[in-house]
């Protein structure tokens, strides 16, 4: 068998493994185990083959080999990450506001940031209101 041959025949059996693993639902742990492979070289394929990414189709495939074309389509499934990107939003009005209760009840929210005179004409405005 020719040099690259045998490396592509490789690469197919890791594919089909990997692939394999992940329709089985099972740790690497418990896969590797119970199909009789290393751990290590699992692990260690899993990672070169996400690094080439998904195999180019085949030139020519031969007609009616539907097996090998769902082999092929499931080894070069894209994987779905179950994480969701995350922004974090620094919510400076909420955190630094200030609430001031007045006589009645009447509340006033101040964002961070007020000038301390206007405050005191605001409030000074509201609590000569009649009640």
């Amino acid at each position: 068998m020719a040099r690259g041959q045998r490396g592509r025949t490789k690469e197919q059996h890791w594919r089909r493994h990997v692939a394999a693993w992940r329709r089985s639902g099972q740790s690497v742990r418990a896969y590797c185990a119970s199909e009789g492979i290393s751990e290590p070289s699992f692990y260690s394929w899993r990672r070169v083959l996400a690094e080439r990414g998904p195999r180019p189709a085949a030139k020519s495939a031969r007609v009616g080999d539907a097996r090998a074309t769902r082999e092929r389509s499931t080894a070069d499934a894209t994987v779905v990450s179950p994480f969701v990107p995350v922004r974090l939003v620094d919510d400076a009005t909420s955190a630094s506001a200030v609430e001031v209760v007045l006589r009645g009840g009447r509340v006033v929210r101040v964002a961070a940031g007020f000038v301390a005179k206007t405050l005191r004409e605001v409030v000074a405005a509201l609590e000569d209101l009649p009640c």
